[in-house]
């Protein structure tokens, strides 16, 4: 796919004329585009190496997963290309790039813990991004919020989970659900969830959604039980998730379907116990040691 032209014909379209409008739109468009690879997360040293030296053509794009390596040099060329200063920034483990606009330094990382690139595809609005330096200030400034520009994407998914965690809440006090069995019950929910309309939704922006619907719906110090299983060589990612309701363990799981779409469902054990003997776990882990909950929903 000729990438650059692609976005050049759609910024014509949308009559996008300042730079940093340009700059945000290429910036939200490549985290609708592109997968994080998972590979880089959970392969070894040679995969990492490999993935991070790959050389892009944004006039010839042949893999849509990427890693913060990739995608900074595939933004960095496009921001070029339009004429905007930019700059890759290689920091050994991660990348991001700078941009240079009006006398400010933008620091845009749409892979950072693949938060924006999770809020993109969900139709939210994007948060991490912020300046790093204003030389009339001297100092750190906190980037603006951006508003996605496709308006097909604006479901309003963040009132509708606003209006969920109040049900969900109302349901747990109404039939005096405990610990357990209230999270259980977000489980069903978010289940349902991921069933919404969506984009073009991959294993590590779904794996981020889930992991933030269980902050915002049970405790922002909430850390699920789970493990992920894979085969890197055929592309399989799988994440599994425990909890114990009344002495048994249900298992949910967050896996890719024949169809190409990814879900979240409730699996059997026997599953389970198929998926761990004939894939790779990342790490070794009982699953039936449920993590003791120490807090309480408010």
């Amino acid at each position: 796919m000729n990438l650059l032209e692609k976005l050049r014909e759609e910024i014509v379209f949308l009559g996008l004329n300042k730079k940093e409008d340009i700059k945000d739109y290429l910036y939200i468009r490549t985290g609708e585009i592109f997968n994080y690879d998972s590979v880089y997360e959970l392969g070894d040293g040679i995969d990492r190496l490999k993935l991070k030296k790959i050389q892009i053509d944004i006039r010839n794009i042949k893999n849509f997963n990427i890693t913060c390596f990739t995608w900074s040099k595939i933004f960095r060329d496009l921001l070029l290309a339009f004429d905007i200063d930019a700059k890759y920034i290689d920091v050994g483990g991660h990348a991001f790039v700078e941009v240079f606009l009006d006398g400010k330094i933008f620091k845009e990382d749409l892979m950072k813990n693949y938060d924006d690139l999770m809020r993109i595809k969900f139709g939210l609005d994007i948060y991490k991004r912020y300046k790093i330096f204003n030389p009339e200030t001297n100092k750190e400034e906190f980037y603006k919020e951006l508003k996605n520009y496709n308006e097909n994407q604006k479901i309003k998914m963040k009132e509708v989970l606003e209006l969920i965690k109040i049900e969900l809440k109302e349901i747990k006090s109404n039939f005096s659900l405990d610990l357990e069995g209230y999270i259980f019950f977000v489980f069903k929910t978010i289940e349902k969830i991921m069933n919404f309309p969506r984009t073009n939704v991959d294993y590590s922006s779904g794996v981020s959604f889930i992991n933030n619907l269980f902050k915002i719906f049970i405790h922002e110090s909430y850390s699920p039980y789970c493990t992920e299983i894979f085969n890197k060589y055929k592309r399989i990612f799988i994440e599994v998730y425990a909890i114990k309701l009344k002495n048994k363990i249900h298992y949910f799981v967050y896996k890719i379907t024949d169809d190409g779409f990814y879900e979240f469902h409730e699996e059997n054990e026997e599953m389970i116990k198929f998926y761990l003997k004939n894939y790779h776990s990342k790490h070794v882990v009982n699953l039936s040691k449920v993590k003791k909950l120490n807090y309480s929903v408010k």
